[in-house]
């Protein structure tokens, strides 16, 4: 039984609460009537996560969620370069801080 919850449910629930608070936290959880691109920016953030942060809350680039919700048909590896592809061809359209400027003026934002 102690090995059971060392090696099996504590990991487990650990991972559950990492994943739970990486979700609440890069959606707005508000109805949405379509998927345009300023209903994305409305619902969802980025999270710009480094070192242990970024091996806990978003690995795989997991962290590029705009462009995710954007473009859910590119493969993970590429989000980062399709982020800097929005920011290169749309300056000041895409947000460049955590979360959308939408929930960055609203204070509906959260940081990592």
């Amino acid at each position: 039984p102690v090995v059971a919850v060392l090696y099996f449910w504590l990991p487990n629930l650990i991972a559950w609460m990492l994943s739970g608070y990486r979700i609440l936290n890069e959606h707005i959880y508000k109805p949405a009537a379509d998927r345009r691109i300023d209903t994305v920016l409305d619902l969802t953030c980025d999270h710009h996560l480094t070192g242990l942060s970024r091996f806990l809350f978003g690995p795989r680039n997991i962290g590029y969620h705009i462009v995710h919700h954007i473009h859910p048909q590119v493969a993970l590896e590429n989000l980062p370069k399709l982020r800097a592809w929005y920011l290169e061809t749309y300056p000041g359209s895409y947000p460049t801080l955590v979360g959308s400027a939408r929930q960055r003026a609203a204070g509906r934002h959260q940081r990592l």
